[in-house]
C-alpha cells in the first residue's frame, strides 16, 4: 500500500514542478523588450530639424517566435518583437524600411517620406 501511495505522490510532485517550469518559461518569453507603457515618459522631445519613425509591434501569439531585424536605409536599427516599441530620429527626406522575411524568400520594403518635425508610425 505504501508503494502505491508514494508512486502517486511522486507523480503529483513531478506534474506540479513541470507546470511551474512551463508557466515560468511562458512568462519569461512574454517579457522580452520594453513596453510602451514603461518608455512613453522616456521618449525625448523631437528636434525641429528632424523627423521620427516609431516602430511598434502589438502583442500576440500569432508569429510570436518571429523576431526579424528592422533595417532603415540598409542599416539595422532594431528588432521586431511582440509588444515592443522603439524609435529612430532621422533627417527629413526619403527613407527605406526593410524587414527581411524569415519563413519565406524575399523581404518587405516600404518607402517613407519624412518631413521636419513629423512622426511616422510603422507597425511591424
Amino acid at each position: 500500500m505504501s508503494r502505491t501511495h508514494s508512486f502517486w505522490k511522486r507523480i503529483r510532485i513531478t506534474s506540479l514542478l513541470l507546470g511551474i517550469v512551463s508557466i515560468m518559461t511562458i512568462m519569461g518569453c512574454a517579457a522580452i523588450g520594453p513596453k510602451y507603457s514603461t518608455v512613453r515618459n522616456d521618449i525625448a522631445v523631437l528636434s525641429e530639424e528632424q523627423g521620427r519613425i516609431i516602430f511598434y509591434r502589438p502583442s500576440g501569439l500569432y508569429g510570436a517566435g518571429m523576431r526579424p531585424d528592422i533595417l532603415l536605409n540598409d542599416r539595422k536599427v532594431g528588432r521586431s518583437r511582440p509588444g515592443t516599441i522603439f524609435y529612430v530620429d532621422v533627417d527629413p527626406g526619403k527613407h527605406q524600411v526593410t524587414v527581411p522575411a524569415i519563413l519565406y524568400p524575399g523581404e518587405r520594403t516600404i518607402n517613407i517620406d519624412v518631413c521636419q518635425n513629423e512622426t511616422i508610425y510603422v507597425k511591424t
